[in-house]
């Protein structure tokens, strides 16, 4: 079977090699020499493989901001969801994404060690199901077609993308930052725009072409915010491309026309430094008390956000952050990016990852005048979310609408951790509200008691 891509496709494969422990660096071996050479190769793992340099799971973060032409993620060494979902996300079109597991008969026995972080110290204690990798397994075999060595998915067909001009990669892209640029312009000095899209729609590079454009026409001072700098990585590579006069200093970007300065998010509203223009990036992952201390701070704000992904969510961006815009009478005007920039419409990973990882859940849709006296309060197990797929992503849905830090790491939390236990209030089949009990301790005797007679927490720790 050939699983290569066609030359030039932008759509991203997916293949899904099953080894023993022993046999996996082998079998790896043997799958590469009969792919194409790439030139950047991320491994996700806690072991060389390959002859790769491995990157821990926890460290993949760290290379959000960055393209890779291939991915290989050894699930023999923990399957990290977030780590998962960011890898995903550094793999541009024509890449491919290698993924390193026991048989899928064994795989969700396996001692994952991602277990003694669900776990805590009474991991040994512990005997697991591995329910999250029960429906990882299951859903891994409804979506991919079977091969040789490999499981590889099959390329939908698509439309050829539309052109666009110079430096855009999307119709879409260059119209928004057209929009940018007159709206700052043209409008007066408050102004807070809102910009959100799936990841690898351009967002944040949309945002460095615009600054690009602007300080052709005045002088800016620019402060960029976002939970790491990595985050915008984009940006400040839009501007190098566009003003390559212009040098990176330390976390931001020096132009005779243009400075723009990195700032975290508490660092920024304690030092609260002059800027023309304030812009958010990663908005939903920032806290909503945060983002509005921005706004009544500055006068000019961009805040940007991923939809859909492991930074934060949108859902709770639109329920708390747009409201509180919409109430406090402040101007505002939001702009959508939908085609994908960095791979093909109708991607087959993409729509993978969101499969595995829920990273579109949403709560149930409930009108303001639906009846609620008839609410069924239960008790739910992890057992009952893997029989019922449309539950659970209702029930994840309400977390990720519940608080903007949701990642994909709680979904493995959620089915897999022995000191969690759900409780559901539900509408018929329709769950309206969700409750997460997690059981603590144990605690010292000696300890115990002391804080039974009033004792201070604090002076135990």
């Amino acid at each position: 079977m050939n699983t290569e891509l066609l030359p030039g496709s932008q759509f991203r494969a997916c293949y899904w090699l099953q080894a023993s422990e022993a046999s996996a660096d082998t079998c790896l071996q043997h799958f590469l020499q009969q792919q194409s050479t790439v030139d950047h190769t991320l491994l996700i793992s806690e072991r060389p493989l390959a002859g790769l340099t491995p990157v821990a799971a926890r460290e993949a973060v760290q290379w959000l901001g960055s393209e890779t032409d291939r991915v290989i993620f050894d699930a023999f060494c923990g399957f990290n969801p977030n780590a998962f979902a960011q890898v995903c996300g550094t793999l541009r079109g024509g890449g491919e994404l290698i993924l390193l597991t026991p048989p899928a008969g064994q795989w969700p026995a396996f001692a994952d060690p991602e277990y003694a972080a669900l776990c805590g110290s009474r991991y040994d204690q512990q005997k697991l199901a591995g329910y999250f990798l029960q429906r990882l397994t299951r859903e891994l075999q409804q979506a991919l077609t079977p091969g040789t060595l490999a499981w590889f998915l099959p390329l939908p067909d698509t439309s050829a993308r539309a052109p666009c001009h110079y430096p855009y990669l999307s119709q879409q892209q260059e119209a928004l930052v057209a929009s940018l640029v007159t709206h700052f312009q043209t409008v007066s000095l408050a102004q807070t725009l809102v910009i959100t899209a799936d990841r690898g729609r351009g967002k944040s590079a949309s945002l460095g072409l615009a600054l690009a454009s602007l300080c052709q026409q005045q002088a800016l001072t620019v402060c960029v915010c976002a939970p790491q700098r990595s985050a915008v990585e984009a940006l400040f590579a839009a501007l190098q491309r566009q003003l390559p006069e212009g040098v990176v200093q330390g976390s931001g970007f020096s132009h005779p026309a243009l400075q723009v300065r990195f700032y975290p998010p508490v660092v920024l509203l304690q030092k609260r430094p002059e800027a023309h223009l304030v812009i958010v990036d990663e908005a939903a992952a920032i806290s909503v008390t945060l983002l509005k201390a921005i706004c009544e701070h500055w006068p000019r704000q961009w805040f940007a956000t991923t939809l859909h992904g492991y930074e934060g969510n949108g859902r709770g961006f639109e329920q708390r952050f747009l409201q509180y815009l919409t109430q406090s009478g402040r101007p505002w005007q939001d702009y959508q990016l939908h085609t994908p920039v960095r791979w093909a419409e109708q991607d087959p990973l993409e729509a993978l990852s969101y499969r595995l990882l829920l990273l579109d859940a949403e709560p149930p849709d409930l009108n303001d005048t639906d009846e609620f006296d008839a609410l069924v309060y239960r008790s739910m197990s992890a057992a009952d979310l893997l029989s019922d797929d449309a539950l659970l992503h209702q029930l994840f849905g309400l977390l990720i609408a519940a608080h903007y830090r949701t990642t994909p790491n709680d979904l493995r939390q959620l089915l897999d951790s022995p000191d969690l236990s759900l409780r559901v209030l539900q509408r018929g089949s329709c769950p309206v509200a969700v409750a997460l009990l997690v059981e603590e301790g144990p605690l010292d005797a000696e300890l115990a008691e002391g804080f039974g007679q009033g004792g201070d927490v604090r002076e135990a720790i």
